[in-house]
C-alpha cells in the first residue's frame, strides 16, 4: 500500500518542498503549529521510528538536524522544536520541525489550516 508521504514524494499529490536528498524529503505541512512549520520523513515508509536500523535512524536525525539549522538560519526564529509522534498519518515516520520564539509554542492544538500563498510565501523564504 502506498502511503500519503510516497504520494507526495512522487508529485502524485502536490507539496511545498524545502530541502531534498536521495533518501529524504521535507516539506511545509498544510496544518502548522507556526509559519515554517516543517515535516522531515524518509523517503521509504517505515511505520515507527524505533522500528528503523541504527543506520536509517542516524541518517534520518543528520537530516533532521540539518533541516532545523536550515530553518533556523532562514527563518531567524529562536529555536526549532521537534515532535515525533507518530499518529498523524500511519506506517510512514514523520519528523515535525516547528520554529519557535518563546515557550508554549510547541503544541498541535495550535494549528490550523494554512491558506496556499501564505505556503508559498514560507517556501520561498526557506528555499535556497
Amino acid at each position: 500500500m502506498t502511503t500519503l508521504f510516497q504520494k507526495i514524494i512522487s508529485g502524485e499529490i502536490p507539496s511545498f518542498k524545502v530541502w531534498e536528498d536521495e533518501a529524504h524529503y521535507a516539506f511545509l505541512t498544510i496544518e502548522p503549529i507556526q509559519p515554517g512549520h516543517t515535516l522531515v520523513v524518509p523517503k521509504e515508509p517505515i511505520s515507527h521510528l524505533f522500528d528503523m536500523d541504527d543506520v536509517r535512524y542516524l541518517q534520518l536525525m543528520k537530516v533532521v538536524r540539518q533541516v532545523a539549522n536550515h530553518i533556523q538560519s532562514k527563518l531567524h526564529c529562536e529555536k526549532v522544536g521537534v515532535i515525533v509522534e507518530g499518529y498523524g498519518i500511519k506506517d510512514h515516520v514523520h519528523v515535525h520541525l516547528v520554529p519557535l520564539s518563546g515557550p508554549g509554542q510547541l503544541d498541535f492544538a495550535r494549528a490550523k489550516k494554512s491558506d496556499h500563498t501564505e505556503l508559498i510565501r514560507m517556501r520561498d523564504l526557506m528555499v535556497d
